[in-house]
């Protein structure tokens, strides 16, 4: 199809989905319900727990396992951390849906307590005020690494999943293991 016109863009898709293929390079995504089984289904694929149980649902990012190399040794991780903008825009959502207004991340932080102490009637909200309180707990250790990426190893990774004062700060983390899997 490459030398028909328009067929050039699905032209090289299907050139890059056979050299992802050639090179055993591929995605397995699992999408579900928070406590529906991601995580323990990804360790049985692998043989162990590499990944570990979240207990809150709003520590969600996106954890990819991948292939150790020589820059990326066994059981190590990359932790993107949200942009400013990303935490901004999820921070003024959280705060807004619990009816305080913040402008900026600065601005979230000095008004956390407020925002605690809102008297909720909706228990769905709850959800907001754990995120807020998440972030008020780690916001002056994180505020100047946003942006960033940090190399963990696997202790440091597993506080990044499980820990929610360090989850709400996560974009994704690509964690490099060696298994039968990721070769």
């Amino acid at each position: 199809v490459e030398p028909i016109a328009g067929f050039q863009e699905v032209s090289n898709y299907l050139k890059n989905k056979v050299a992802r293929l050639e090179e055993k390079d591929f995605t397995i995504a699992l999408f579900g319900a928070f406590s529906a089984g991601k995580s323990s289904f990804s360790n049985a694929l692998m043989g162990q727990k590499v990944l570990p149980v979240s207990p809150n649902p709003t520590t969600a990012a996106i954890n990819k396992i991948r292939p150790v190399s020589p820059d990326h040794p066994h059981e190590t991780a990359d932790v993107k951390l949200k942009t400013v903008e990303q935490m901004t825009e999820d921070i003024v959502a959280s705060y807004g849906a619990i009816g305080v207004h913040v402008t900026s991340l600065d601005d979230a932080y000095i008004k956390a307590q407020k925002a605690l102490d809102v008297e909720l009637t909706d228990e769905r909200l709850h959800v907001h005020k754990s995120f807020v309180r998440a972030f008020a707990q780690s916001y002056e250790e994180f505020k100047d690494a946003l942006g960033t990426t940090i190399r963990t190893e696997r202790e440091e990774f597993e506080r990044f999943v499980a820990q929610e004062n360090r989850s709400c700060f996560v974009d994704s983390i690509d964690f490099y293991f060696d298994c039968e899997l990721t070769r």
